[in-house]
């Protein structure tokens, strides 16, 4: 099945149930399909053809998923691109995975030699001309997304969702999680993050109602729209729960008529929980997930007490191990490495890497130190591998430490995550130089490559990176030193 073929569905029996509620404009499920059906005829049009990539790095809304329909029905994948990133991080996915398009806000610079199409009225003139095209490819193991990170070179990378591999993670979202078809969602993650995009399709694909929120959007106007439009599910990261927080301090709830708060991208910490149900809503859900793994354990509210600090039990359908670095399995209580298998993993990663080791026969390894109690709930005890979740974006250390490579001068980096109260966590780079650098001159080098959210905030100057027998740089070294200066 493709997933594309939800919202045809929706279209058929929901023909006038609101789809995107917008004050403008509001957009029932008859019209996205219209739309997503002429916006496949124009992309027919430019050439795009089932197999192809196309990039969509465009601002929240109806027309963005109207072209992540259009690109499915065809048979193409899109690649989420958030639309922060700068000229040189968007010039990246075109020499890496050179997609057939890229679609641009009718204002964004863009980088050089990509091919770019504005999505502005003359795009829409475009569409409006189009016929609809009324094909649907057969979707279940085609393609459908390029759920993005970085490569071992630091290059980005697509771990690769079908239709089939995404169409359960909406299942665990409407069974596990327990989205439904009359929920008003409000979404506050951008697309291009795994967990807005999740939350997001799993209404839309589901038959709800979605209204989007503005870009970077604060705290109080998050709370003003669940109040005036009545929102019934709300996702949030734990940067936008503490923000939430700090706009009452007793315990009268903020958000009573939520029936779904769900916090994803990093932890919360037990105390937080705790808050967030006493101040925001009683009805807190965390789970655990990863860009290659999909949607993996759930903690329901009456589980928090319970379990303080776990990210749940494994969802319906997935099996976690926790093995040693030979991977050999762990007995319950003890830390390893933890390893996912389910029906929702990605693939494997695109373009193929050889160093790749994070898909190992039939088992994904998200790169997190975890152990499994003997009631089977999962605990994370901390990362192995090069992601850093800066209020709730994911940043690839890998990618930041090329950019820094590039700067002349620069022989040695290590970029790591360390913790962060608001943020979950800061980006850290240690550097080895021939020469003397100052910040403000990284700054500068940083700025016209990276997203702001990227950059470094604690840039610390070493003579030598420290190293194991082997040659090994031992990042537990530098963390180590770090706190003792702090």
């Amino acid at each position: 099945m493709n997933l594309a073929e939800y919202l045809a569905l929706h279209a058929r029996y929901r023909a006038k149930q609101i789809a995107v509620d917008d004050d403008r404009h509001p957009v029932t499920y008859a019209e996205l399909d219209e739309r997503a059906r002429r916006t496949a005829g124009a992309l027919v049009a430019r050439g795009v053809r089932a197999g192809d990539l196309v990039g969509v790095c465009l601002t929240d809304g109806a027309p963005h998923f109207v072209l992540w329909m259009a690109i499915l029905r065809i048979g193409a994948a899109f690649i989420p691109m958030d639309w922060r990133w700068t000229p040189e991080e968007q010039a990246q996915i075109g020499r890496v995975f050179k997609p057939r398009l890229i679609f641009f806000e009718p204002d964004r610079k863009v980088g050089d030699g990509l091919p770019v199409v504005r999505h502005d009225e003359a795009w829409d003139r475009e569409v409006a001309a189009a016929p609809a095209d009324d094909r649907m490819a057969p979707g279940d193991d085609l393609p459908a997304l390029m759920n993005m990170s970085s490569g071992t070179t630091g290059l980005p990378k697509g771990n690769v969702h079908t239709h089939r591999t995404f169409r359960t993670i909406m299942l665990g979202q409407w069974i596990d999680i327990g989205q439904r078809s009359d929920d008003r969602t409000l979404a506050v993650i951008p697309l291009s993050s795994a967990g807005g995009r999740t939350a997001a399709l799993a209404t839309l694909l589901g038959g709800g109602t979605l209204r989007f929120m503005p870009p970077l959007v604060g705290a109080a106007e998050i709370l003003a729209a669940v109040e005036k439009y009545r929102i019934d599910v709300l996702c949030c990261v734990p940067t936008i729960l503490r923000q939430l927080l700090a706009l009452t301090s007793d315990d009268r709830l903020l958000m009573p008529g939520l029936r779904l708060l769900t916090s994803v991208g990093a932890m919360l910490f037990p105390e937080e929980s705790n808050a967030v149900r006493k101040r925001l809503s009683p009805n807190l859900i965390n789970y655990y997930g990863s860009t290659g793994g999909g949607l993996n354990t759930i903690l329901y509210p009456h589980e928090i007490d319970e379990k303080p600090g776990s990210v749940g039990r494994p969802m319906l359908g997935t099996d976690l191990e926790i093995v040693d670095d030979s991977d050999r399995p762990l007995p319950a209580g003890t830390t390893g490495r933890l390893r996912v298998r389910c029906p929702n993993t990605c693939l494997g990663v695109y373009p193929p890497d050889p160093a790749d080791e994070t898909y190992l026969e039939g088992w994904h390894y998200p790169g997190d130190y975890a152990l499994i109690d003997e009631d089977g709930y999962l605990f994370l005890q901390g990362r192995y591998n090069d992601i850093i979740i800066r209020g709730g974006s994911n940043v690839y250390a890998p990618e930041v430490e090329r950019v820094l490579l590039g700067l002349p001068g620069v022989r040695e980096v290590v970029v790591l995550g360390v913790a962060n109260p608001t943020l979950g966590e800061d980006v850290v780079a240690f550097l080895v130089t021939d020469r003397k650098i100052d910040r403000d001159e990284l700054m500068r080098h940083c700025r016209g490559r990276l997203a702001a959210y990227k950059i470094p905030a604690q840039m610390h100057f070493v003579d030598t990176l420290p190293r194991n027998s082997a040659g090994k740089i031992v990042k537990r070294r530098l963390l180590e030193n770090l706190g003792a200066q702090t």
